[in-house]
């Protein structure tokens, strides 16, 4: 039922389990990406423009996650 899910999410521990995963997936994806460009042996300047690409990506991603983690919090304090 919808209580027992906001009951669950505004538990700090499961907040802190789900910044955590978002954290963890985002960098495992980016991390494989960069794994699939490094296989096509790019030039120096290119490999950095890449690593650039994919922190700037990752820390926006992140960001996200953890806007929506707190944003699910939230919502679940009001119920």
């Amino acid at each position: 039922d919808y209580q027992q899910v906001m009951d669950y999410v505004n538990n700090p521990v499961v907040f802190t389990i789900e910044v955590l995963f978002v954290i963890v997936a985002v960098a495992h994806a980016l991390l494989g990406v960069r794994a699939i460009i490094t296989d096509m042996r790019p030039s120096p300047g290119a490999l950095r423009t890449a690593n650039w690409v994919l922190a700037l990506f990752g820390l926006v991603a992140i960001g996200y996650g953890i806007y929506l983690a707190v944003a699910l919090q939230q919502l679940a304090n009001q119920v």
